[in-house]
């Protein structure tokens, strides 16, 4: 080589240029690059509570099998990080946890805030996610935003065994026969302006819609059907709507599953669908959740289900049984989109029921059984129970504050550290997964 750039100087630059060339295009157009991974350096949530109540080795993505089933999912995250060029959409289901919205809401931030050191790769919010009138309900629901009503409504969940009405995605539904009913809907970040709304919902009289009021405008909905709801295009961006009922009364009722405000920005959109004591045969009950579920196909899954499951004796818990019903809605969710990745967040550390205040010894039994579903469908589990600490731990993080007295619920403080967990096991396995790839 030392002869060769000593006998044709000129043709070497050349040769050097054309390379420094092709590298620079191949960066602006964003070809795959060896190196690419190892440039990401992604931030990671700094955890302050890893000497007291984490077992921080525990805190990471276990795959059974392997990565086959995420690598779709991690190649639209990693264009998503260069590019900003695409949307993926994240469905995160469960009971309690879930639908007090503190630990997807500290998810959705991460998730959709992912950057490197250097704000060279970044990711970035589309939509808010699906979004619910708990508060007509007078139970608890997230913060990032508002609902009210005015009127009279009923409502109806599906934790009863014979709920009044046909649910979908939410799990929960509130149905009015006033004619003065409204329902209103305010998000409090200006990240998540919508342009339209999609009002999930059914009515068993055709001449029976919504209506969607913006400052003086009323608009009409411009699609209608019992498997898409209502959509509404807005004159301009929003973070606020009121929902109107045309021909509502005692014989034709509206039945409300849920909104979804719609932008028409790339990012990722975390839905989140949690109901209060809900089980997985409860969320089985759902008969309109995979038809909704089509209008917002997941990227990945995140499965919080089983804490009700299993809040029984020792006898009365069926591995089996808990196995089988979870397949059934994992088939259920995977038709819509086969190539999902699920997750699994064990159950935590907690006491048997409410009222039987002694360590649940079905956990460690859910924790196998979601060992098994994930290699079955080359998914990942985050152990939850051992990232506590394992039989016995909730004591502790009561003691430090991070939850409370129940030892089934965890603390506000408790649920933004088990997100930002959640999302360091996911940055980490996916900076490991790229690295190994190329």
């Amino acid at each position: 080589m030392i002869c060769n750039r000593q006998i044709y100087p000129h043709s070497y630059i050349m040769i050097k240029h054309i390379t420094l060339l092709l590298i620079a295009v191949a960066t602006l157009f964003g070809f795959p690059q060896k190196n690419v991974a190892q440039r990401y350096h992604l931030v990671r949530r700094y955890i302050t509570n890893d000497t007291l109540c984490v077992k921080i080795d525990s805190a990471r993505l276990f795959f059974p099998t392997n990565h086959e089933g995420f690598e779709v999912f991690y190649k639209k995250l990693d264009r998503q990080l260069r590019h900003a060029s695409n949307r993926i959409n994240i469905l995160h289901i469960g009971g309690s946890h879930v639908q007090a919205g503190t630990l997807t809401n500290r998810l959705r931030t991460n998730l959709s805030n992912i950057t490197d050191s250097l704000n060279s790769f970044y990711t970035k919010a589309a939509d808010r996610g699906i979004i619910f009138p708990f508060a007509t309900m007078k139970t608890n629901c997230p913060t990032d935003y508002t609902t009210s009503t005015t009127g009279q409504w009923s409502a109806s969940r599906c934790i009863s065994a014979t709920p009044d009405a046909v649910l979908g995605l939410s799990g929960a539904a509130i149905i009015t026969t006033d004619s003065n009913a409204t329902l209103s809907v305010k998000i409090h970040d200006e990240a998540y302006a919508f342009e339209q709304i999609r009002v999930l919902g059914y009515s068993t009289s055709k001449g029976t819609h919504p209506l969607v009021i913006v400052g003086n405008d009323t608009i009409y909905p411009s699609l209608r059907d019992r498997q898409s709801g209502f959509l509404f295009h807005l004159p301009s961006p929003t973070t606020f709507c009121r929902i109107a009922f045309s021909n509502v009364g005692e014989y034709s009722p509206f039945v409300v599953r849920g909104l979804i405000p719609i932008s028409k920005r790339n990012g990722i959109t975390y839905n989140e669908s949690g109901i209060n004591g809900a089980s997985v045969p409860s969320w089985l009950g759902c008969k309109a959740m995979k038809e909704e579920l089509s209008l917002l196909p997941p990227d990945l899954v995140i499965f919080g289900i089983g804490i009700n499951d299993a809040a029984t004796s020792y006898d009365g818990f069926s591995p089996e049984q808990f196995k089988d019903n979870y397949r059934m809605l994992i088939e259920r969710i995977l038709t819509i989109n086969p190539k999902a990745a699920l997750l699994f967040i064990t159950n935590n550390d907690c006491n048997q029921t409410m009222r039987i205040r002694r360590p649940n010894l079905n956990t460690p039994r859910v924790e196998e059984a979601f060992k098994e579903l994930a290699a079955e469908y080359n998914g990942c589990v985050f152990n939850l129970y051992q990232t506590m600490g394992g039989q016995g731990s909730a004591a502790n993080w009561v003691s430090q504050g991070l939850m409370q007295s129940d030892r089934v619920h965890f603390t506000n403080e408790g649920y933004n550290l088990i997100g930002d967990l959640i999302y360091n096991a996911i940055i980490n396995d996916f900076t490991d997964y790229q690295r190994h790839k190329h």
